[in-house]
């Protein structure tokens, strides 16, 4: 923050209780949040392009920047503006492509150029023998093989020695702990940072063209087994190639235990236990119908993959998935991508799993039903350092659940969750990396302890994107839009009459030049919390809450929040919290129209009602 936008804000706030004047009415969602930023920053003698965190390249080792490190180095109205545009970007999208495309671009990403596909020696015969079952689905085998070539090319700057090494650093990491001092910390994060992330995208868009094809030839076309049935011991077809084996399976329950290059199940009660390791290094299952059973109780399968990409794909049934780590639609140094199309499902994992990425891509999709998710440490779209964890769900009343398991030392009985739109670094090795927890429609439910629900946390960015429905948040502390040193965190909730609770640090918190940025468009809310919450900054950060429209309860908190900015460390920290349109209570006051002062840099701005 510069002295100037100080000195402007200290000026304004002397004029306490001050009339605002009114505006044009609001549309739906985050469509006016810009202007209704800088409407409310207006009374302050503010523009939302002077007010930035105290950025100073603290914590950026090496020159290196990441997606929250960009973000707390930029302004208010750039930051705003950003992310109402990124919920009308999100609402338009409908494939696992689109996704993995937005991803790629938020990260500064760009693939390789592709070279023109050639059918592989060694899989001909397998791809003809396919392709006499359902014309033209031989080349998706050779996607695969070339989602193949392209992960290995992102280990092209690392010996085979140096990749055991650092499976091994992976496998034996602790994420949950605050320290490592048995860990080489350093040593895993600079062998980590030689993967070539762009080839790992690379490779995930072309294991999506894979089941493209496969999608549109089943649609297309009769199959010639659509009356076979395979039993437990035989399938359709069971065929071997160097890269894996292609296994098609009939409409009977079938059970699956060996990893494959593909397996295209038809339908049937299936059951998938998949072992963690062993080759191939790419696999895809696609199922077309069913109440499917799978578990990956090792981890590293399913989705989930350590060095590699694993695809799991389902399309229809009440399926449910139990994973530990790195599956379910997680990754480390790879992509693990779990895509359900329809169906009510229950997903239930292990700490690290459910959207959950280590220097690579985990992405958990699902298109319809009312789901439920639950995840013990690290998921639910969590990122640590590298890379992007995603949790897409486009329908359904869902229920999100967190934590419980890993104590925090800050509080008795608390616990970590890191969930739920989580995104942190390896303090001080490693900067944080990208998650997103997207909700397109439903009643959903979430609730964690310790850090989440759009929290970002030593240069990481935490994002949680719900757009229409009557949701309930509850959160311990550092959550709901919360950014911690030199980070972002973002909670966008587009509409719909919603409840949060939280402890403390959150709703709008940004410490230690990081962002903490609440944005709520239309409903009827109500928002309870403790301390440093609800537009709270502090340490050269900067905090906001911005409510859009709507009549608004703010239950009475503890202390240092609506619209608090505080002084430590030599350092001020800007918080705000505007309200625009509405009727809204907070405490046992109605405050209409007046502007309060709230610690030493903080203001509330409530603007009039029916304007």
């Amino acid at each position: 923050m510069k002295i100037r936008n100080r000195l402007a804000l200290l000026s304004s706030l002397i004029l306490l209780f001050f009339s605002a004047t009114s505006g044009a009415e609001f549309k739906d969602g985050l469509n006016k949040a810009v202007s209704s930023l800088e409407e409310g920053l207006s009374h302050l003698g503010l523009e939302a392009r002077e007010i930035i965190p105290w950025f100073d390249g603290y914590g950026t080792r090496g020159g290196t920047y990441t997606p929250g490190t960009n973000l707390a180095n930029d302004n208010l109205h750039n930051v705003v503006s950003r992310f109402a545009d990124l919920e009308n970007r999100l609402a338009s999208f409908n494939t696992p492509e689109q996704y993995l495309h937005w991803s790629l671009e938020f990260l500064g990403l760009s693939c390789p150029r592709q070279s023109p596909l050639k059918m592989p020696g060694g899989l001909k015969a397998a791809a003809d023998s396919f392709d006499t079952l359902l014309p033209g689905a031989g080349q998706s085998l050779v996607e695969l093989v070339e989602a193949d070539r392209l992960i290995r090319e992102a280990y092209r700057k690392l010996t085979p020695a140096e990749v055991e090494e650092l499976k091994k650093y992976v496998k034996d990491f602790p994420f949950w702990e605050d320290q490592w001092p048995a860990n080489p910390v350093e040593r895993m994060v600079t062998l980590a940072r030689r993967v070539d992330l762009a080839f790992i995208w690379a490779g995930a868009l072309a294991a999506w063209r894979a089941s493209a094809r496969l999608q549109e030839l089943v649609k297309k076309n009769t199959l010639v087994w659509v009356n076979q049935e395979s039993t437990r011991e035989e399938f359709i077809l069971n065929l071997d190639t160097p890269w894996g084996a292609v296994i098609v399976g009939g409409r009977q329950e079938n059970d699956y235990r060996q990893k494959c290059l593909l397996i295209l199940d038809l339908g049937g009660d299936d059951s998938y236990e998949i072992p963690p390791s062993g080759w191939p290094l790419v696999s895809m299952i696609i199922d077309l119908e069913g109440n499917d059973s799978y578990k990956a109780d090792n981890g590293y399968a399913l989705g989930g993959a350590l060095f590699g990409l694993s695809w799991l794909e389902d399309h229809e049934g009440n399926d449910t998935y139990k994973g530990a780590s790195f599956s379910l639609g997680a990754a480390a140094l790879g992509a693990g991508i779990l895509v359900d199309y329809k169906g009510k499902d229950s997903y239930r994992g292990g700490p690290l799993s459910q959207g959950m990425s280590f220097f690579g891509l985990g992405m958990l999709a699902d298109f319809e039903g009312d789901d439920s998710y639950e995840v013990s440490f690290g998921g639910q779209a969590a990122c640590f350092a590298g890379g992007a964890g995603l949790l897409i769900d486009l329908n359904g009343d869902d229920r999100y659940s967190g934590g419980g398991i890993y104590p925090d030392w800050r509080t008795p009985g608390a616990t970590k969750s890191f969930t739920q739109g989580s995104a942190a670094g390896l303090r001080p090795f490693g900067l944080g990396g990208t998650a997103l927890l997207y909700d397109r429609a439903g009643a959903d439910d979430y609730e964690i302890d310790y850090f989440g629900q759009g929290a970002g946390y030593w240069g990481g960015c935490g994002l949680l994107v719900d757009s229409r429905g009557d949701d309930s948040y509850k959160a311990g502390r550092y959550a709901q839009g919360c950014g911690l040193h030199t980070a972002f965190g973002l909670l966008a909730d587009g509409s719909g009459s919603d409840s949060y609770t939280l402890g403390g640090v959150g709703q709008g918190m940004g410490e230690d030049r990081a962002y903490g940025i609440f944005l709520e468009g239309q409903g009827a809310d109500s928002y309870r919390a403790g301390w440093m919450a609800r537009g709270a900054g502090g340490t050269g950060g900067v905090g906001l809450l911005l409510e859009i429209h709507g009549n608004d309860n703010y239950q009475e908190a503890a202390k240092a929040a609506d619209g608090y900015g505080s002084r430590a460390w030599e350092l001020s920290g800007l918080g705000f919290l505007i309200d625009c349109v509405g009727d809204d209570i907070y405490g046992n006051r109605r405050i209409q129209g007046q502007i309060i002062r709230s610690g030493t840099w903080g203001a509330m701005v409530d603007l009039p009602f029916n304007r």
